[in-house]
């Protein structure tokens, strides 16, 4: 049974589940082969440029990493052809700024559509009393998220979660 938050045995649950999730958003099904299987962290990054580009920094802070781990991501990402670096309009000279392509847009609605698709398996296995009590606790897991966030900022957060993993 689980304790209060101070309870390692909680955080450590939480930390199994997200790795089995992961694992199943990773997993690529049976005998389906996608031009592109993008990573957790690569759909983060094209779902982040979604709304358009954004400099290095900003795309950092989006995503919950470091410039230095950002820019690693759109190495790889513009080598695959789904960003492409773009000038902004009245955006600061001394800063790159980074675009969706047409097929990373595409490559991201796919992965996206097959990743929904793999949770979705997992949610039919529940019983109507395990969806209702799964939605109360991620709408207080989503809030107290925000409420780290808003108190510490994002990137700041994903350090203190990635501190917490590592015990």
């Amino acid at each position: 049974m689980l304790g209060p938050p101070d309870d390692p045995a909680l955080a450590r649950a939480l930390l199994d589940l997200r790795a089995r999730l992961d694992r199943l958003l990773a997993a690529r099904p049976e005998g389906i082969r996608r031009k592109v299987l993008l990573t957790a962290p690569q759909q983060l990054t094209l779902t982040a440029l979604g709304d358009g580009p954004l400099a290095m920094s900003e795309l950092a802070g989006a995503t919950g990493v470091a410039v230095s781990t950002a820019t690693r991501m759109v190495q790889g990402l513009r080598r695959a052809g789904l960003v492409a670096p773009v000038e902004v309009a009245g955006g600061d000279a001394r800063r790159r700024y980074v675009a969706i392509t047409p097929a990373g847009r595409e490559a991201s609605e796919r992965e996206g559509a097959a990743r929904l698709a793999r949770v979705r398996e997992v949610l039919e296995r529940l019983d109507p009393g395990g969806w209702a009590a799964l939605l109360e606790g991620m709408r207080a897991l989503t809030d107290a998220f925000a409420s780290l966030e808003r108190e510490v900022g994002t990137a700041d957060a994903a350090d203190l979660l990635e501190g917490a993993r590592s015990e």
